[in-house]
């Protein structure tokens, strides 16, 4: 695919930097599947010393957090797990290096935008159940990346049954019927983009029946063959929504 050019070069990965967090206990994604994936990145070029593999003892499949969700050994919506660990911390401390400390609470804005105008012509329309993206998304941006000063933007995509939309069998805490902002303000990205001059960029799958009923993002080929490529929907989505907020978009 590379030689096509439907994916940048393989060469590129070798200077990225990663970091893999798995759970002892998670039965869904057993750490087994994390450690192929750090001996597949291995086997692409990149270094030890840019590959960071963290095991949590008592963390069933969850996205860990320092002090919020339901037990970290528990297995259940809305996967998030209050694990002593502050996953949003390190992945963007892993990924940029040293960062300032974080806030306590969010002092930016959280927008919520029309995640629509972003997919591509050839795919859109007032709401396509082939593309499998929400009709909004969300973004965190701290009052100095709003003023114009040079920010990072960074993409925190959800789980599978973590979407704004998603239909939980169990209210999810904070009531409601679906899961709303559960990911996107719980997760403590926010936290840390304040003092560090970072966007966040929440984009927002959603469900299909019988298609995508979890509302997980693409990674079996449900909107089409081209989904892993430069050609597929929500890649090129994604794309135009970071394009825009290189651009200085607002809405």
């Amino acid at each position: 695919m590379a030689e096509k050019g439907l994916i940048d070069p393989v060469s590129d990965v070798a200077s990225d930097r990663i970091l893999t967090v798995s759970g002892a206990k998670d039965t869904l994604v057993p750490p087994v599947i994390a450690d192929q994936l750090s001996a597949f990145y291995a086997a692409l070029g990149v270094p030890a010393s840019n590959l960071s593999a963290v095991r949590l003892a008592d963390a069933a499949h969850t996205m860990p957090t320092s002090d919020y969700g339901i037990a970290c050994s528990k297995e259940t919506e809305p996967y998030i797990g209050k694990c002593g660990y502050d996953t949003a911390g390190q992945v963007l401390s892993w990924i940029y290096g040293p960062l300032k400390p974080p806030g306590s609470k969010p002092a930016g804005r959280f927008i919520e935008f029309d995640q629509r105008a972003y997919i591509p012509a050839d795919r859109g329309g007032w709401f396509n159940w082939l593309t499998g993206l929400d009709n909004t998304a969300w973004a965190y941006v701290p009052e100095s990346c709003a003023k114009g000063e040079p920010c990072r933007v960074h993409i925190a995509l959800h789980g599978c049954k973590q979407g704004q939309s998603y239909l939980p069998l169990r209210p999810p805490p904070g009531g409601g019927l679906y899961n709303g902002t559960l990911f996107v303000k719980n997760t403590g990205y926010d936290r840390w983009a304040d003092n560090n001059h970072i966007v966040v960029l929440y984009p927002q799958a959603v469900s299909i029946p019988f298609r995508n009923p979890n509302g997980c993002w693409d990674w079996w080929g449900y909107t089409g063959e081209d989904y892993a490529t430069k050609n597929g929907v929500q890649i090129r989505t994604l794309r135009a929504m970071i394009d825009a907020l290189s651009a200085g978009a607002t809405k």
